[in-house]
């Protein structure tokens, strides 16, 4: 009897896991809070998940600063957010997105998380360059950074390593050695907390 009470329990956890629509709780929390019209509640949330080092709510705080979907995030703050997200880098499967494995409630598909911060940054920098150089030279930067996300082989990969190539060709050789020479990620790929 007790096995059938356990298994049926099981049945219920595992339908209501598949009904919920994101599996991170803290990322659901700020789902519903934004639903309900809590942007202050919501931004709050993100920043104490962001502190703690979690990629999905340091690039939805990123996205605040863009969208200005939720007052309170200044673009300093979002390119700092988005800045670290960019520079994570996703060690282990779950964090590369693989639903099989299993790590740390916050970091799963990461790598996704940095592609799409890098693709914020990247129009960032298209929009706000003070010249056609300067644009080249980020914009190869956060592709390169993208293209490093995925290993040889990776659709994305080939992508972002034909895309490089296509920006190469409207370089200058003194703006591509600029680009290969920044190192925007150094300081974020530290550990983060």
């Amino acid at each position: 009897m007790r096995f059938h009470l356990v298994c049926a329990l099981s049945l219920v956890l595992s339908a209501c896991a598949h009904v919920t629509p994101n599996p991170n709780v803290g990322e659901r929390t700020v789902d519903m809070l934004l639903t309900q019209g809590d942007c202050s509640g919501a931004t709050e949330r993100l920043r104490r998940a962001a502190e703690l080092g979690q990629p999905w709510a340091q690039v939805r705080l990123g996205f605040f600063a863009y969208t200005k979907q939720c007052p309170g995030v200044d673009l300093d703050e979002g390119n700092t957010w988005l800045t670290r997200v960019a520079c994570y880098e996703a060690k282990t499967d779950w964090e590369k997105g693989r639903p099989t494995a299993m790590g740390t409630v916050g970091f799963f598909n990461t790598r996704d998380d940095s592609f799409h911060a890098i693709d914020v940054l990247q129009m960032a920098a298209e929009a706000s360059s003070p010249d056609v150089e300067s644009m080249l030279v980020a914009k190869w930067y956060w592709i390169r950074v993208a293209a490093d996300l995925y290993e040889s082989g990776h659709p994305r990969r080939r992508m972002l390593d034909q895309r490089l190539r296509e920006i190469e060709k409207n370089m200058t050789t003194d703006a591509l050695n600029r680009a290969k020479e920044l190192n925007i990620c150094g300081p974020f790929r530290l550990p983060q907390t």
